[in-house]
């Protein structure tokens, strides 16, 4: 067993090493592939050659049992197993902004990172899955802020990030100079691509039908006639093992100089693409109108565009057929739904998108334009 030493997932999610290949003593004729588990207690396995690099049809599932990743790969995953958080004294830090989750500081000696710490109502699992999933998008190539350690105060969760410096959304850029708002919206569509190709089905993201249907069997806001329309809008759904960002927004990539990066990681799953573009048309059609402009600093109408060019850009020759259209409203129904699964709280104005309520629709959402003036 003298090859050299590989990493591969396999197709359920486990990451092992592959040592080599060895005889069979009782039938030199046998080759058996000799790899140990990257977790739990790092056990030695044997599994005939030819079955360890066969492919496999399982559960919607369809490609090799086991694929190689590479060893900056394979390190970022051990890197996210379950770990202890690191206790930091906050007063080492200076409060520098806040968002829907919680609050961001600037370290008050070091200069290279920052601190987001989430909020105390956010149970210490949502920060630790958000530690986990932002290391292994790190270690697959992903161009994201490298996620340093996974902290605590005693009494908040939070992550000590790399520092973007000098950095800008891409909202931003087109709030500062409208004038780039195409160019902006063609190169999201460049990196929208780029992120939708990555597989991401390795045992860490989680299977957003899987995750969909999970949190739809629990509500109990939804009428059985309500959840019926979102689970054949699901079943309309490619079965595809790649990233979805799931808050794909150009609030949610920045620029600094000649780089990009993606952040808000957290609900990234994998499924199919296409269902992505269903929290842009959500925001362009159902979320009032102040919220946009105080969310992305640039109007609705501003946003449609910034859409449309994407959709042309990401689509293609897709864009605008019978096929794709039909896709899309399920695409919508989804947004819709998974809003009022996550907010319960936003069922009175979600739930007649789902069950066609329009009118009805409408006219709640004329008062939240009136009632909302800051999220």
């Amino acid at each position: 067993m003298s090859e050299k030493v590989k990493y591969y997932l396999h197709f359920k999610g486990g990451l092992y090493k592959y040592i080599g290949v060895s005889k069979y003593t009782e039938d030199p004729s046998k080759e058996l592939v000799i790899y140990q588990a990257m977790y739990g207690e790092r056990g030695l396995w044997a599994r005939p050659k030819e079955m360890f690099f066969s492919n496999v049809e399982r559960d919607g599932y369809s490609g090799p049992r086991f694929a190689e990743i590479s060893e900056k790969e394979a390190l970022a995953r051990m890197n996210a197993l379950p770990r202890e958080a690191t206790k930091i004294d906050i007063d080492d830090w200076e409060l520098s902004g806040g968002g829907g989750n919680g609050l961001s500081y600037n370290h008050k000696k070091d200069d290279s990172i920052i601190l987001k710490m989430n909020k105390a109502s956010l149970p210490r699992e949502h920060t630790e899955r958000e530690f986990q999933k932002s290391q292994s998008l790190h270690g697959m190539g992903i161009s994201c802020p490298e996620v340093k350690d996974f902290v605590t105060d005693g009494k908040r969760y939070g992550l000590i990030i790399e520092k973007v410096k000098e950095k800008k959304s891409f909202a931003k850029i087109i709030s500062e100079d409208p004038g780039q708002l195409e160019t902006i919206a063609k190169e999201f569509a460049r990196r929208a691509k780029e992120l939708h190709r990555v597989r991401c089905d390795n045992g860490l993201f989680p299977s957003y039908r899987e995750n969909f249907l999970e949190h739809l069997s629990q509500s109990k806001v939804l009428s059985g006639k309500e959840k019926r329309i979102l689970r054949d809008a699901l079943d309309s759904m490619e079965n595809a093992v790649t990233c979805i960002h799931g808050d794909l927004t150009p609030g949610n990539i920045i620029r600094a100089g000649e780089k990009d990066y993606w952040i808000d990681l957290g609900e990234v799953t994998y499924g199919d693409p296409d269902i992505d573009f269903g929290n842009m048309m959500f925001i362009c059609n159902y979320v009032p109108v102040k919220l946009v402009d105080y969310l992305y600093h640039i109007s609705r109408e501003q946003f449609r565009k910034f859409v449309e060019t994407y959709a042309q850009e990401y689509f293609g020759e897709r864009w605008g057929t019978k096929e794709l259209n039909e896709k899309l409203h399920y695409v919508l129904l989804l947004k819709a739904g998974s809003s009022v699964l996550k907010r319960p709280a936003s069922a009175i104005l979600y739930k007649p998108l789902i069950s066609g309520h329009m009118r009805r629709y409408r006219i709640l959402n004329a008062i939240m334009n009136v009632l909302v003036t800051r999220p």
